[in-house]
Order: C-alpha cells, then sequence, then structure tokens
C-alpha cells in the first residue's frame, strides 16, 4: 500500500530542481528552512524570499513565511523593511481552482502585508541568486521555494506500475492498481481513472470513502 503524497514538479523549469527548495518532502524542505533562518540571522543586507506557485500551497506558504520571519525580526530589533517577499505563478489569479470569493479576498490579503505578487508571469529558469521569467525580466533573489504543480516521486517510473502524465499511480475505485490489485495507492500519489482529484488534503483524506 503506497501513501507517499506528491512533491512539486521541478523537472519542468530549468534550474528548478538544482537551485528551487520544493516544499515537499518536508524533511527536505525543512533543512532549507533552518538554514533561511540562520542567514537572516548573519545577514548584513536585505533578504529576497521568492515562491514559485499561486495555488493553496504557494499562498499558503508565503503568509506563513513573511509572519514568522517578521517575528524574528522584531525580535532582533531589527528592521522587517530588510525582507522582501515575491510569489510568481502562471497564473492571471491566485487559487484558479478556489471560487470567487477565497479568490478575491486572497488577491487584497498579499499586498495589504507587502507581498508582491506577479500574475501571469512563468518562471522560465532557476539560477543561482536570481529567477528569469517568459518574458525576459530576471529578478535577483535569495531564496526560492518551489509550490508549483505537483508530480509522483521519480523513482515510480522504474516499478512497473502505470502512471498518469504527472507520475502519479493509476487507480481504479477501489484503490487498487491498475497494473496489479495487490498493490493499493491512497491519497495525492493515487490517480483515480475516471475520477481526477485536485493533490489537496481535503481531497486526500476522503480518498478512503
Amino acid at each position: 500500500s503506497i501513501n507517499i503524497g506528491s512533491t512539486p514538479d521541478t523537472r519542468v523549469t530549468e534550474g528548478a530542481a538544482a537551485f528551487a527548495v520544493p516544499v515537499k518532502p518536508i524533511n527536505q524542505f525543512n533543512r532549507r528552512w533552518l538554514q533561511v533562518l540562520q542567514r537572516l540571522e548573519e545577514a548584513a543586507r536585505p533578504l529576497h524570499v521568492a515562491v514559485g506557485g499561486g495555488g493553496a500551497g504557494g499562498v499558503e506558504l508565503i503568509l506563513a513565511m513573511h509572519h514568522r520571519l517578521h517575528q524574528e525580526q522584531a525580535r532582533r530589533q531589527r528592521n522587517a523593511a530588510d525582507l522582501r517577499f515575491s510569489l510568481f505563478t502562471s497564473s492571471t489569479t491566485l487559487l484558479p481552482t478556489h471560487n470567487a470569493r477565497v479568490r478575491e479576498y486572497f488577491a487584497r490579503t498579499p499586498a495589504a502585508r507587502g507581498i508582491v505578487c506577479h500574475l501571469d508571469s512563468r518562471v522560465e529558469s532557476v539560477r543561482a541568486g536570481a529567477l528569469e521569467l517568459a518574458d525576459g525580466r530576471v529578478f535577483a533573489v535569495d531564496e526560492v521555494l518551489w509550490v508549483t504543480q505537483a508530480s509522483g516521486a521519480p523513482w515510480l517510473r522504474d516499478t512497473g506500475l502505470a502512471l498518469d502524465e504527472q507520475g502519479f499511480i493509476r487507480v481504479n475505485a477501489c484503490l487498487q492498481s491498475i497494473t496489479d490489485p495487490a498493490v493499493f495507492a491512497a491519497g495525492d500519489i493515487a490517480s483515480m481513472d475516471g475520477a481526477p482529484r485536485e493533490k489537496a488534503g481535503v481531497f486526500a483524506v476522503r480518498m478512503g470513502k
């Protein structure tokens, strides 16, 4: 039985696998988060934190980091203006799969906190200290967190199990792999034939039912 969740897909953007930090698996993200806090402690200049992805995960992450890092600045009696936060998404709106009321609310919230959201701004490449958009604009950044479209773990491609285009295990309505009924998959890693679900916890936790 396989229930390993998903990971942001870093394959479609040049340099993302090398220079951006995917939020999953969480242990890898946690190590880099601790490094961010250490860099903040030692920084002699302003820091620019960027998040790639305008879905629920990206919005939640940048708001949470903004809150925590501003707390750290206040604790150290440092200027909050030394921190910059930017979110980049190829969509023309934040939270594109949510209802209009939610989208309207979160269109205002980041701006009220000084977070700059670059809509309709697909990241073409990520490199050390910078990211470049498809329209040619380049932004200097200190940290890039990746919360874009989810994919399955790369090692699944070697299992012989049937996968969908994003690398998730194809299952039937009983959560059995369509390749081998003795293999089950649940949560984000499962892709139910004929009944697609978003890769989000609110769907994953109801999958058993």
